[in-house]
């Protein structure tokens, strides 16, 4: 995606995980097209025995999911965009 006005979805800290252990998106809280709010959960991620929602980062429309749920999480990959509003 593009520079602002486009905003990652960035994956949330889980702090130290054991070896081998990779986080997965267990599901989206919201569709492509739909306004969201800053700080609205907008995805699930879970590691065994921990769940932690991904935020938006901003107020405004939710453009791309870049995985489907069950999917492999790459800490240093965003998870999708939210296209900033002006409001």
């Amino acid at each position: 995606m593009p520079d602002a006005p486009y905003l990652p979805i960035s994956v949330p800290a889980f702090g130290r995980l054991p070896a081998g252990c990779v986080p997965t998106l267990a599901g989206w809280l919201c569709e492509t097209g739909e306004t969201v709010r800053r700080g609205e959960r907008v995805v699930e991620l879970t590691v065994p025995g921990v769940m932690v929602d991904a935020l938006s980062p901003a107020d405004g429309t939710l453009v791309r999911q870049n995985l489907a749920a069950g999917a492999k999480v790459d800490a240093n990959e965003p998870l999708g965009w939210v296209e900033r509003t002006n409001d």
